[in-house]
């Protein structure tokens, strides 16, 4: 008797007789039906524009040229049809959004609903994806059945009626993929309708005055974000110094403050002001209120006016729109818009609205210009610490809890500054008064020495003797207020700028101040702790080469990358994607990953 390889049952002779008397019983005009309803199919490449007319082949051509094995994941996860499905999306996705090499190393990556939204439209694969997840083994290639290995033509000498089982099994897998795709298709347009049905009370919610953005503005209206900010004294008394050292500029000027909060930046300007100063502070979370009793405790509501609303929605501001109207537009644009790594919260596109909108045509902006920097690291101890400890629990091996959101997020933490492998390097500059919304999104290259070991002291953590490696990269940014808009940015780093403010502050070393009356501050590893901290990035070894030593002169060369993270379709408007592509220069170190700030 042969035994059943889908199902592990054994069929005799009578089962075989009585399947091939239902096979002869099947009218003819079904089998015309199935091959008039065959129709060529053109199926995109993975990585690349090439259409192919069958899936088998597609799928060979991204094995052989893009070094991506569909159909190994799919058995080395032993995936069901549903997750297939997600894994076509999740593919596609991942290349639309710039990624040449999806990573497939763990099932969750895919697995989530928002996967069973198509990335490419009629995406012709999906609709014969189960051409290839059960095609049946050809000539000279081993099967395994249930009294163990054989040889595919040994299979094919058999009986004939073990050919009709075989034919009947493949109609019954046919059938079950037919009834698993029906309910895929189902279970998507399930979810594009709750999809729209959400889109639909988003539009309702702005109809009604509601803010697309409620949680976010929500998160502004507690006192505890706003006492860490005030607390950072490097931030805050940078502001201070460059106000007060700049009085004539704000006297008798009009100031718009975006994001406001507890309205510090309004109260810094009006009281450097004069009578004639007036200060628009513009917050769209219910701060304002507080913001407001702020100011007439300090008898500054002669000069600030607090306005709630979204600058970018013009129509909510409507003070503002009638400052325009009279030809007044404001002389100085001032706000803290910077979160973690410069770009997490995207508040600068609002700025750039209010910049394009209100600001006269040679006003100010304060601060003027933001660099970003990056720096290779060496943190064995946070290595060990993140992924060793997932070795060995009290003797038990728990490296199935290290998923990949252990490796991909950023990790918003202050750094040692003797964990620097080289003062870093300047990869991007943002100019307040000419850079656009299309341009916060980029990639740009950076190169940087590697310097020499810091010296050995008490510090327990630190190492000078010890080979040092590549685990990861820091990223901060430097902020920047120039006096007047042909002012030069200085090309050294904010912590090497200038001086301290004199008399001297709490923030001496933070706050620097140079020559012509600018200021500028950095959230780096060589300047005081900052609420920014540093984003460090932190290097997944498992899917990568072992690191390389690396030594005093070495370089190390690369890009980074910045992009609006999308998932399954749905744009993520305040989160960003970092992607580093790196190498050590005359090693075999080199690398590119992926990291979230969410």
């Amino acid at each position: 008797m042969e035994a059943n390889p889908l199902h592990g049952t054994t069929a005799g002779s009578s089962d075989s007789e009585s399947e091939s008397s239902q096979l002869n019983l099947r009218p003819d005009e079904e089998w015309q039906d199935v091959e008039s309803d065959t129709e060529q199919l053109d199926i995109v490449s993975f990585f690349d524009d090439q259409v192919f007319h069958n899936a088998r082949d597609m799928l060979e051509h991204c094995k052989k040229n893009h070094n991506f094995d569909f159909l190994k994941v799919v058995r080395d996860f032993d995936l069901e049809f549903y997750d297939c499905i997600k894994l076509v999306n999740y593919v596609r996705w991942e290349v639309k959004n710039g990624m040449t090499r999806p990573d497939v190393s763990t099932k969750s990556l895919w697995t989530g609903e928002d996967y069973l939204q198509p990335a490419l439209e009629d995406d012709a694969l999906l609709f014969c994806l189960d051409e290839v997840l059960d095609q049946p083994t050809t000539s000279g290639q081993v099967e395994e059945t249930d009294g163990g290995l054989v040889d595919s033509d040994e299979t094919s000498s058999k009986a004939p009626d073990a050919t009709l089982s075989r034919v009947t099994q493949l109609e019954q897998q046919l059938s079950r993929l037919h009834i698993e795709y029906t309910d895929y298709r189902t279970s998507v347009a399930q979810t594009l309708d709750q999809r729209w049905s959400e889109r639909d009370d988003k539009t309702t919610d702005k109809a009604s005055g509601e803010d697309d953005d409620k949680h976010y503005f929500e998160s502004y209206a507690n006192n505890g974000i706003h006492e860490t900010m005030l607390r950072d004294v490097t931030r805050t008394s940078s502001y201070m110094t460059f106000i007060y050292n700049q009085k004539p500029l704000f006297a008798s000027s009009t100031i718009l403050d975006v994001g406001c909060g507890t309205s510090i930046l309004s109260l810094f300007c009006a009281r450097a002001g004069n009578p004639e100063t007036k200060v628009y502070a513009i917050d769209a979370s219910d701060i304002i209120a507080r913001a407001k009793e702020i100011v007439a405790t300090n008898a500054l509501s002669d000069r600030i006016t607090c306005v709630k609303g979204d600058v970018e929605d013009n129509a909510t501001l409507p003070e503002l729109a009638h400052l325009c109207d009279q030809g007044g537009k404001a002389d100085i644009l001032i706000s803290e818009w910077m979160g973690y790594a410069l770009l997490y919260e995207s508040m600068l596109p609002s700025l750039l609205h209010a910049r394009d909108t209100y600001l006269k045509p040679n006003g100010l902006i304060c601060p003027s210009h933001t660099t970003l920097c990056i720096a290779p690291v060496y943190d064995p101890d946070y290595a060990a610490d993140t992924f060793g400890f997932w070795g060995d629990v009290y003797g038990f091996d728990m490296r199935a809890m290290l998923t990949d959101d252990t490796v991909q997020d950023v990790d918003v933490r202050h750094i040692n500054k003797k964990n620097l492998l080289s003062p870093g390097s300047r990869f991007k500059t943002l100019d307040l008064y000419t850079i656009q919304k299309e341009d916060l999104w980029f990639t740009e290259s950076f190169s940087t020495e590697i310097s020499s070991p810091p010296e050995q002291t008490d510090d327990a953590t630190i190492d000078a003797s010890a080979d040092r490696t590549l685990t990861g990269f820091a990223i901060w940014f430097d902020t920047f207020f120039l006096p007047t808009r042909d002012s030069v940015l200085p090309t050294t780093p904010a912590s090497s700028l200038g001086a301290p403010p004199t008399p001297k502050t709490p923030a001496a070393d933070g706050t620097r101040v140079a020559d012509d009356g600018g200021v500028a501050f950095t959230t780096g590893l060589l300047g005081p702790e900052t609420h920014w901290k540093q984003a460090y990035l932190a290097i997944d070894r498992r899917r990568m080469r072992k690191e390389t030593v690396v030594e005093a002169g070495m370089q190390v060369k690369g890009t980074v990358e910045y992009r609006r993270r999308e998932v399954g379709g749905s744009e993520r408007k305040r989160e960003v994607e970092i992607v580093v592509g790196w190498e050590v220069v005359g090693t075999e170190e080199r690398g590119e990953q992926r990291w979230l700030l969410r």
